[in-house]
């Protein structure tokens, strides 16, 4: 709960008052969750210190890229919400 509290504050945030947040984060869903309630997202995936993708969340954080990063075979898919809007959904299925 509180972290999508946290979630909507930020979504909030930058809808109102036009703003932009930096934000560091080791949760890829975040940047899904943004994105999909309409804020221009961009991401920085970055690897033992190295920048190796950069633009939108779905471009970016892909089953390929999550994969060589964080070492974890996962399966993005496509749910809806309980609005009826698509959603990204990541599992993950096992450590390599």
């Amino acid at each position: 709960r509180n972290e999508l509290l946290f979630l909507e504050s930020i979504v909030n945030l930058c809808s109102q008052s036009k703003i932009t947040v930096l934000m560091v984060t080791h949760s890829p869903n975040h940047a899904y969750y943004f994105a999909e309630k309409g804020l221009p997202v961009k991401v920085a995936m970055l690897n033992q210190g190295k920048m190796i993708a950069y633009g939108g969340p779905y471009e970016v954080l892909t089953e390929e890229n999550l994969q060589k990063v964080y070492r974890v075979k996962v399966k993005i898919g496509k749910e809806l919400d309980g609005d009826n809007h698509e959603i990204n959904t990541m599992t993950l299925l096992k450590t390599i």
